[in-house]
């Protein structure tokens, strides 16, 4: 997500075509256990009323990587000025350290920068019945095929429950379930309230493509098996039975390419590196 010539308000289009398709059939269902919850084919939109291309756009695995460099870098920042101001517990102020404050500070704002000229999303195009992953990065765009729409078994939202000191919460997205059973995050994440609207919006793009729909029940999550047959190889699971019984799920899982991590891996090593080196006078 970020500064495209697209408009950025997740779905969008250059013309006013609805993401709710109206009546819904189901020629082709995925049943699943309990009386919530079933995937299905939607009824398909006219052709017609189509746009050319659609984008899909959410925050990356590799845009957020600049903010947690960001962070990371203003943490150093923190350290060296605690360090070198106030001291520690044991240790009197060192000023030659803040001598080196603005290292990471400038660090920071580079990191901030390189956020604001990266754009990464997705874009539905309906003529090729392709959908292209769009990578942006200053001036350097990239156009790839990431999935034909014959490739594309569901468009499912599914649930993630979240815990901290005895106390949960539950987390939605669109989840791109292709042929071979692979999924990938198609939408930013929303609680509670925002389900319905995320339904809402699954069902448009299935309807679109032509694939199967999950409307996800609230605090459900997508079961995959990809051994079981064509009716029930992807279900939705309760909160009991999903975390009741763990040994006979198959959470949804996030597939994150190794480009990715050979990048971010890269660019945390270096700064690592590089505070290293500009700190060692002061360490001897």
């Amino acid at each position: 997500m970020g500064r495209s010539a697209f408009t950025k308000n997740g779905l969008t289009s250059g013309a006013d075509s609805s993401l709710e398709p109206g009546p819904a059939v189901a020629p082709e269902t995925a049943s699943c256990s309990g009386a919530a919850g079933r995937l299905y084919r939607p009824a398909p939109v006219d052709s017609a009323s189509l746009p050319g291309r659609i984008k899909v756009d959410l925050n990356t695995p590799f845009e957020n990587l600049w903010y947690v460099l960001a962070g990371i870098a203003c943490f150093i920042a923190f350290m060296v000025f605690n360090a070198g101001a106030l001291g520690g517990k044991h240790t009197p102020p060192n000023p030659e350290l803040l001598v080196y404050l603005p290292i990471p500070l400038a660090m920071a704002a580079i990191f901030l920068v390189c956020r604001f000229y990266t754009d990464n999303f997705y874009v539905i195009d309906f003529q090729a019945r392709m959908v292209f992953d769009h990578f942006e990065f200053f001036n350097y765009v990239k156009m790839t095929e990431f999935i034909s729409f014959d490739n594309i078994r569901a468009m499912a939202v599914t649930g993630i429950r979240h815990q901290h000191k005895g106390s949960y919460w539950w987390t939605y997205h669109i989840a791109l379930i292709d042929s071979s059973y692979k999924t990938t995050n198609f939408s930013d994440s929303v609680k509670e309230d925002g389900l319905v609207k995320l339904n809402e919006k699954a069902l448009g793009m299935a309807a679109m493509i032509g694939c199967l729909y999950g409307g996800c029940p609230s605090r459900h999550v997508v079961d995959i098996r990809p051994y079981a047959n064509t009716e029930t190889d992807i279900v939705y699971k309760s909160e009991f039975e999903h975390y009741g019984d763990e040994r006979t799920s198959a959470p949804i899982k996030i597939q994150l390419s190794s480009t990715f991590w050979i990048i971010a891996i890269t660019i945390i090593v270096a700064f690592i590196v590089m505070m290293k080196i500009a700190l060692s006078p002061v360490m001897r």
